[in-house]
């Protein structure tokens, strides 16, 4: 990701307290992907930095789809705007679906969702919103077991993610902060330390 600050991130960072997860380390050791990352389990910020530059804008695009959004400037979305086509599946980039559930606290549940050459599957807490092009993600936990370019668990006690449409490096914002073993790790778009 390009190491500036997104000018929107200030908007929501009172609202979205600090980054809180738990990375869990799962046995073995995950093989190439396309994309060339092996990070095997995810044991440090550098690591989970690099988790997150290679999701985090196939993330957003997914959730610009569940949000009724077109994920890029040429590729059209069918209209979302009904409940049944709000909670029905969409694609992953490169493989696997995700789909919205509004049924109480709203969660995305991942399928075998590949962003950026990892395999996500599990449910996360998700409150979208958007204003014109503009998207944030609030992620108020869950838990997102990895494989193909990263192993394990990951643990989410919240989180965020920014963009426009298209999603670009230029204007995606995201931070994420994980406990491994026993150790508050924090990562963010910005690079270096976090906010």
């Amino acid at each position: 990701m390009k190491p500036a600050k997104n000018p929107r991130a200030s908007m929501s960072l009172p609202v979205v307290t600090m980054v809180a997860a738990i990375a869990t380390a799962a046995a073995g050791c995950g093989g190439s992907t396309t994309t060339g990352m092996n990070l095997g389990t995810i044991d440090s910020a550098a690591e989970l930095a690099q988790l997150m530059d290679a999701a985090a804008l196939p993330m957003a695009s997914v959730f610009t789809l569940i949000n009724g959004g077109a994920a890029t400037s040429s590729a059209g979305a069918a209209a979302r705007s009904s409940l049944a086509a709000l909670t029905s599946p969409v694609s992953c980039p490169s493989g696997g679906s995700a789909s919205y559930s509004t049924s109480g606290t709203p969660q995305v549940t991942f399928t075998s969702c590949n962003l950026g050459g990892v395999a996500f599957s599990g449910v996360l807490n998700v409150t979208l919103y958007s204003v014109a092009n503009n998207y944030t993600a609030t992620i108020g936990g869950g838990d997102l077991t990895m494989s193909g370019g990263a192993t394990g668990t990951l643990s989410i006690s919240n989180g965020m993610i920014q963009w426009s449409t298209p999603a670009t490096d230029a204007n995606t914002y995201w931070q994420i902060s994980v406990t491994i073993n026993g150790a508050a790790i924090c990562a963010w778009s910005g690079g270096s330390t976090c906010l």
